[in-house]
């Protein structure tokens, strides 16, 4: 998978719920969102996307951006 191949997206969960509940204020839960992720079937991909793109906001594959950083430095 390439990062221009972003054919995995029409299938994600977050794209029939919505996407303003994936950028939650600082003061709102993740929770319902990562309940989602939990269960999206190209949540593998969508991971990818953003560990390749570190987009600064939202929640992508169930982790937020701090989750996604502290991952990124456990994995280097």
């Amino acid at each position: 998978m390439t990062d221009t191949d972003n054919t995995w997206r029409d299938q994600a969960l977050c794209a029939q719920v919505g996407g303003d509940l994936f950028f939650p204020g600082w003061h709102d839960s993740t929770t319902p969102v990562k309940r989602i992720c939990a269960e999206c079937p190209v949540a593998a991909q969508c991971l990818t996307y953003a560990l390749n793109n570190e987009p600064d906001f939202g929640i992508f594959a169930g982790l937020t951006a701090r989750e996604r950083r502290q991952l990124k430095r456990v994995a280097a």
